[in-house]
């Protein structure tokens, strides 16, 4: 029977029978010990508690556990394990009404897979104009923006049917933009750094310029032109040097680098 009381109720059993039957603590200790099926001890009573508690911590636990697998048999957890594995997977706090409208009324597609949402408008490159409302669609299923019976706009396709997302636009700290395949440098040394992708950094949504090596950098900190410095102007002069002999240019160079080293340069 106490193995299918929970428990509190085992816990109230051992009070209700150390008030009737306990003359000490010793018979305290024991009424806990026969209600959690806990063996006497042959040392002492001390361990006999012990092992009580013991037991009463185990019981919660398997409850608790049996909660939360509870829970995770609900119909919305098996709702989630089903849509991830077909590639639909729920959004955070997304009911089952949002997730089946969000997935089930056809509507175009990224090229990602991911369904084109009535009123998007800066997710989509449109043929012109920009932050277009998606409202309607044409026969060959491409986005439209339309308004006064008129298409303003239509969205751009590519090759397989799906809708093309415009490339996100991140400006360097010299103002123009930066793209995959250019070579940059840090306005603060370093590079120069062949640009592999745009994409958010790992910490946070913000777009960020990702290399090869996997290493990131944010763009405010990147520029298209080498940026000049004691060693550039060193460097050069060096290149001058060596091509024309030059016996003064050797002088400043050796005046450039105590100043470079004075200012804890290379």
């Amino acid at each position: 029977m106490s193995s299918q009381m929970s428990a509190s109720e085992m816990l109230r059993k051992a009070s209700r029978e150390m008030r009737v039957e306990a003359e000490d603590s010793a018979d305290c200790v024991d009424c806990l010990r026969r209600t959690f099926g806990v063996e006497m001890s042959d040392y002492c009573y001390v361990d006999d508690m012990a092992r009580s508690l013991e037991a009463v911590a185990d019981k919660v636990d398997a409850e608790q556990s049996a909660i939360i697998e509870a829970r995770r048999k609900s119909a919305h957890h098996i709702m989630r394990i089903w849509a991830e594995k077909r590639g639909m997977p729920l959004k955070e706090r997304e009911s089952i009404t949002e997730w089946l409208d969000r997935w089930f009324i056809q509507r175009p597609r990224f090229e990602d897979g991911e369904p084109v949402q009535w009123s998007d408008g800066s997710d989509i490159e449109w043929d012109h104009g920009d932050a277009w409302y998606f409202n309607a669609i044409d026969k060959g299923g491409a986005p439209l923006a339309i308004g006064h019976e008129a298409i303003i706009a239509r969205a751009a396709m590519v090759g397989d049917g799906r809708v093309k997302r415009p490339a996100p636009e991140v400006l360097g700290a010299d103002g123009k933009p930066l793209k995959a395949g250019e070579t940059v440098w840090g306005i603060y040394g370093g590079g120069p750094i062949t640009i592999d992708r745009i994409a958010p950094s790992p910490e946070q949504d913000e777009l960020v310029v990702w290399s090869a090596d996997g290493k990131w950098t944010s763009p405010y900190l990147l520029t298209h032109e080498k940026p000049d410095s004691l060693e550039q102007l060193r460097d050069d002069m060096q290149r001058s040097w060596e091509n024309s002999g030059n016996i003064a240019l050797g002088k400043y160079i050796d005046r450039i680098d105590a100043l470079i080293a004075r200012k804890g340069g290379e």
